[in-house]
């Protein structure tokens, strides 16, 4: 856990680039703390103002310049930032024990172009993924819509069944030929009425 102040006096809770940061680290059970500066990274003080960020359109354009080795603010604050962010992040899981080696190690990977290379990566996996729910929520919504395609049919079948329920079937009697009938053939006739014969 971080938290950063600033020169100006200002807390954060990101590592402040140009003032002091309270680290506290478990491990192995054990919670130690210990104050960093960007001087343990390997790197000079920034001007924690150039971090104010915008929109989303902007922060995104900011996060592509950086990665892309071209920070245009005149501290490089929001490099500094990244690198010993990432730093930070090496040393949690491992990959090295040296700050100033996972500074460095974050700073090679800017400037040979692999930041950069991975968030474009990341950014087309995460449009595929985005794509593909979009795929099944369309794929969903047809199963849906037939599905309810079939309730409304079987809904109308149900509905004729209890219209004809009323129906019988009018048998003759007798044997021989009807000569006259009070009914058309095919007609409906109410159960238990009596069809008039002429």
């Amino acid at each position: 856990v971080v938290h950063g102040t600033e020169r100006d006096g200002q807390g954060t809770d990101e590592i402040a680039v140009g003032g002091s940061t309270l680290v506290a680290e478990w491990r192995d059970g054990d919670v130690t703390t210990r104050t960093l500066t960007p001087a343990d990274f390997g790197l000079a003080e920034a001007d924690a103002a150039e971090l104010a960020g915008g929109d989303a359109s902007h922060n995104a354009g900011v996060v592509r310049a950086v990665l892309g080795g071209a920070d245009r603010t005149p501290s490089r604050a929001v490099r500094a930032a990244t690198i010993m962010e990432t730093a930070l992040a090496l040393v949690a899981i491992g990959v090295t024990e040296d700050l100033r080696d996972g500074a460095q190690r974050a700073a090679d990977a800017i400037d040979c172009g692999a930041a950069a290379d991975t968030l474009a990566r990341w950014v087309i996996a995460s449009q595929q993924e985005a794509a593909a729910r979009r795929a099944q929520s369309d794929v969903g919504q047809a199963n849906v819509q037939a599905a309810q395609a079939a309730l409304a049919s079987v809904e109308a079948g149900v509905r004729r069944l209890q219209e004809l329920k009323g129906f019988a079937t009018v048998r003759a009697p007798f044997e021989g030929v009807i000569t006259a009938r009070g009914a058309e053939q095919g007609q409906l006739v109410t159960a238990g009425s009596t069809a008039p014969t002429w």
